[in-house]
């Protein structure tokens, strides 16, 4: 039987897979509903970071805030007061968006009041740089919305703008709009924006350059159709799956489109060689007998490098490894499947009889001079391109240990792009607005028949001379706490008073008793057990360049040095950190390890696939081997050849960060991916090559000449799935989301540069002295001409 499949089993494929394409499409829809973005859940669970966000969050609930202002926002401006209290306002059938606002002009007013009763200026250094700018003038509210959820963050927000547009003399263009819920929205509204057009656009760009390299509009429209499928099975596997999609994940589908265009690009070469060699009648089968092999191994072998990605600590990266690596595997057999069912369903008798004469013309024809003049170059300098491509692996190492790690707001979006802007603005105007929270948590007030003892005044002495020298550290603009809210306390030990201060001090301590709950309220004061937890909040700058490792050291050797001054008094007293710059720093010294660790873990899993993959070509030499030495050293052998063939697959991941790295250019979560993900790739083409290498030494030939049979075979194809991935994800850079437009343009360069290592340094490699390890250890003579048909 001439097909691969009866014309029973053809149709029942096709019908199978133009009914399952309704779900994937339906699922791929909701998946993309369901994106979603909270930084604070990058992190997995088991980290001491985020149990302390958890035991923070439990008490205090999250960070969430929005901070509004706008040119000519002052403590007087009555658009402030409007927009205030319609934010506060809801309509009757309206969705409460915000459950609590305050400005600037309110909290001056009410330190002003009873039973503070502050001088005007004595309130304004209180709110400086908290709702106050350092003019003294400039002002601004702060609103929280409803949940910490997606959607509430979402709601909170158009809520606001919508509000602005309500108020006579403000619109919602003149509003600079901040803070941990904005950033969320902005990453969501950022890595959706325009994807679906870029997505159209990868899709034209692969079959367009198809389309030339098949020289058949067909073929083309075959491969683009399985690798769409693939792209729309990446969302719904993830929806169906009870997961939802984020910032990271959304390029998965686009990842696993190309390299599912890239395994088609090999396949539909391997069936057009098919045909110039006997024919259309059984094409597609000799065409899978070619191509399966290699094809099956770099599916895996990509996967394995994605698999890798499950080594970060990071939960975007994970989820993006776990589905791009089970899509692709899906969707390399959806590729065996379908593809040859539509190769037999539509029969190509126009295009085959082109491939018919091409193919006489070829056998007739000198052979092409292409890949003989690059043949030339790879075997004369040979030793010069090893010694080259080895020492800028060395010369790059150099440049990959001076890479720095973001995750810094300000690294994930353009220069000019609005929430940047507004953020430069109000920490410009009123202050830094990242939060890092400090939690002291003091034994309970018990009670004390003593008249004049003042045990509240004591706990918040604590908390005051903490804030005190939090102010004072670098990079640490405002800090709150109940004493930004409280009297202010003289730290004086209080039996140096007269009576008439003592009983000052007691009539204090009272009116701090009654207000505790107000200072609850507030979120700055929660009774957890038998304890009294204190928050102090402190903001740092997020556009700055500021060295968030060293404000933490500092803030923790600050608050750990008031603590041990009051052990007498408090011996159980600690404190607990958390926050958003926490969070950060933590993820950017993970992000490195995650880098390291990932990129250790794809070598390794790859390397023992080429192994294996080489073992099984020296299967008969195994079987053959007469002593159990001979055995060993086959064996030794082909692991010393797969270590050698990683070469060129780790060149181009060790040249791109190299290159950032020497020119300072920071590794942030977009790029992470990209190592281990272009090494998978690049593999492919190493794979193929090798293959074909093998498959002319079995055949006697030697080594120069199974160079050139490899080169015959697969090195067009190569060339058209290298550019045809690399130019699909370059249309991504004209994401506004900087991770998505990272990984862009480093895939790019990264499979640029592993298609001219495996156009130079493999062969350089493979006729070198080190080439004959991958050479079967017994063959014939010699053949100098290839006779074979190739599939160019």
């Amino acid at each position: 039987m001439d097909s691969l499949f009866s014309p029973f089993h053809r149709w029942l494929i096709l019908a199978t897979f133009l009914v399952g394409s309704v779900f994937v499409v339906i699922g791929a829809m909701r998946a993309l509903e369901g994106n979603s973005n909270d930084v604070a859940d990058w992190l997995p669970d088991h980290l001491e970071e985020t149990r302390r966000l958890r035991e923070y969050a439990s008490q205090f609930g999250s960070d969430e805030f929005i901070m509004v202002s706008w040119p000519g926002c002052t403590l007087d401006d009555p658009r402030l007061t409007a927009l205030t209290a319609e934010l506060k306002h809801v309509a009757p059938g309206q969705t409460m968006a915000i459950r609590r606002v305050v400005n600037g002009a309110e909290a001056i007013e009410q330190l002003q009041d009873e039973p503070l009763e502050l001088t005007e200026q004595e309130a304004l250094a209180r709110m400086v740089g908290l709702l106050v700018g350092p003019d003294l003038e400039t002002t601004c509210l702060v609103a929280q919305p409803t949940d910490h959820t997606a959607e509430a963050r979402r709601l909170a927000v158009e809520r606001i703008y919508d509000a602005a547009e309500e108020v006579e003399g403000l619109t919602s263009k003149q509003l600079r709009i901040a803070g941990t819920s904005v950033d969320n929205v902005a990453i969501d509204e950022a890595s959706q924006k325009n994807l679906m057009v870029l997505g159209m656009l990868s899709f034209v760009a692969c079959f367009f350059f198809m389309t030339i390299g098949f020289r058949s509009l067909p073929l083309a429209l075959m491969a683009s159709l399985v690798a769409w499928f693939n792209h729309q099975f990446t969302f719904a596997l993830v929806h169906f799956t009870g997961r939802h999609m984020d910032s990271v994940l959304l390029m998965a589908p686009s990842l696993v489109f190309v390299l599912s265009v890239s395994s088609a690009v090999h396949l539909t070469n391997y069936y057009g060689a098919a045909v110039r060699e006997h024919g259309l009648p059984g094409a597609t089968r000799r065409a899978i007998g070619y191509g399966w092999s290699p094809c099956l191994l770099a599916s895996l072998t990509t996967s394995l490098g994605l698999v890798s990605l499950t080594a970060s600590y990071l939960v975007p990266i994970q989820k993006f490894g776990i589905y791009a690596a089970l899509a692709l595997l899906f969707g390399t057999a959806f590729l065996f499947l379908l593809l040859p069912v539509l190769w037999d369903h539509i029969q190509l008798k126009g295009w085959a009889r082109r491939q018919d004469n091409s193919a006489k013309q070829r056998s007739t024809g000198p052979r092409p001079k292409s890949w003989q003049r690059l043949l030339g170059v790879t075997t004369r300098r040979h030793m010069w391109i090893t010694v080259v491509a080895i020492a800028g692996l060395v010369a790059c190492y150099f440049g990959v240990v001076r890479c720095l790690p973001s995750v810094a707001l300000h690294d994930m979006f353009d220069d000019d792009a609005r929430i940047l802007r507004d953020y430069r603005w109000i920490e410009d105007k009123i202050g830094p607005l990242v939060p890092v929270e400090v939690v002291v948590k003091l034994p309970l007030v018990e009670e004390d028949p003593e008249p004049y003892a003042t045990p509240m005044i004591d706990r918040l002495l604590v908390v005051q001379r903490i804030q005190n020298r939090v102010r004072e550290i670098e990079g640490v603009g405002a800090v709150a706490s109940v004493a930004t809210f409280g009297p202010f306390l003289p730290d004086t030990d209080v039996t140096g008073f007269s009576f008439r201060e003592r009983a000052r001090r007691r009539t204090i301590e009272m009116h701090l008793a009654k207000n505790l709950d107000s200072f609850a309220e507030l979120d700055y004061f929660r009774v957890v057990g038998n304890e009294g937890w204190w928050r102090i909040s402190a903001n740092v700058p997020a556009s700055g360049q500021v060295d968030y490792q060293r404000v933490l050291r500092d803030l923790e050797h600050e608050v750990n040095e008031v603590l041990v001054g009051v052990r007498a008094e408090f011996p159980d007293a600690r404190a607990l950190y958390s926050g958003g710059l926490p969070l950060i720093q933590k993820a950017q010294e993970q992000m490195l390890i995650d880098l390291i660790n990932s990129f250790i873990m794809a070598f390794g899993l790859i390397t023992m696939a080429m192994i294996a993959m080489l073992m099984g070509f020296s299967w008969r030499e195994f079987q053959s081997a007469s002593s159990v030495s001979k055995f060993m050293l086959i064996g030794l052998r082909n692991a010393a050849a797969g270590v050698v063939s990683m070469i060129p697959n780790v060149l181009p991941c060790a040249l791109v960060f190299g290159v950032m790295g020497w020119l300072g250019i920071k590794i942030e979560v977009g790029t992470v991916m990209t190592a281990t993900a272009a090494m998978g790739i690049a593999v492919d083409d190493t794979l193929h090559f090798i293959t074909w290498f093998r498959r002319g030494s079995a055949k006697g030939w030697s080594r120069r000449d199974a160079i050139q049979y490899a080169f015959q075979h697969c090195a067009a194809a190569m060339i058209q799935t290298s550019l045809i991935c690399g130019l699909g994800l370059l249309v991504f850079v004209g994401s506004e989301f900087g991770p998505i437009k990272r990984f862009a343009w480093m895939m790019f360069f990264m499979l640029t540069s592993a298609l001219l290592a495996d156009l130079l340094v493999l062969p350089a490699l493979l006729y070198g002295p080190l080439g004959r390890l991958f050479a079967p250890t017994q063959h014939h003579a010699s053949v100098s001409r290839v006779s074979e048909p190739d599939a160019d």
